[in-house]
């Protein structure tokens, strides 16, 4: 036990440094949890050993790694600036998972992200929105589609400012025009409206109507 206790040690050490940037030795890290998940072969789960020895504190160590991060940086950057971050950090444990993680890991590692980095920011990211869709900010609609997707009802609060604001952009459109008077014109501000908005979709939100 001393000597697992040792070597995850060693494995947690080693992934915050390539966390925090620094070059490490894949195939000695990958070598040794490969030794976690043999030493579990014969037993009820050939990842018993490997769940209880590593995997339970690689995950709780990367909670409080990304909480730090998070606090740190939702101080010291914009909510866009924020969203591209995480991206690139979600990317990278991804890639950290199926490089040298037993595949059972990756969903487990998504949640702890996810739930670290975008539910527990998530009232700032909802009070951002309104901005960013009454400025038709394409880049930062999609990362908050891309980032709020991932956690149940996260996108309400876009749809419904979504909603409110093409309500708006359509009644200041045809407000000085009269239907029975000028129908053609009402029409052709309508449509106009609605591609705006549907292009909108389309570049934001991959075309997600829903």
């Amino acid at each position: 036990a001393r000597l697992r206790d040792r070597l995850r040690a060693l494995l947690l050490q080693m992934i915050t440094e390539e966390r925090e940037g620094k070059q490490i030795d894949h195939a000695l890290l990958k070598g040794v949890i490969d030794t976690f998940v043999a030493l579990g072969s014969g037993s009820g789960s050939a990842t018993d050993v490997y769940r209880n020895d590593f995997e339970t504190g690689f995950l709780q160590a990367t909670a409080d790694f990304y909480g730090r991060e998070a606090v740190h940086l939702a101080e010291a950057c914009t909510v866009s600036e924020y969203m591209q971050r995480v991206i690139v950090r979600l990317e990278e444990e991804v890639r950290r998972a199926r490089h040298y993680l037993h595949s059972s890991s990756e969903k487990e590692l998504r949640k702890v992200c996810e739930n670290t980095l975008i539910e527990r920011q998530i009232e700032r990211i909802h009070e951002e929105i309104p901005r960013f869709v009454q400025g038709e900010c394409v880049e930062d609609l999609k990362r908050v589609f891309l980032l709020l997707g991932r956690i149940p009802n996260g996108l309400a609060p876009m749809h419904e400012a979504l909603r409110s604001y093409v309500l708006s952009v359509g009644q200041d459109a045809v407000r000085s025009i009269d239907p029975e008077e000028d129908p053609l014109t009402f029409v052709d501000k309508l449509l106009e409206v609605h591609n705006r908005f549907a292009d909108l979709v389309t570049r934001a939100f991959e075309n997600d109507t829903d």
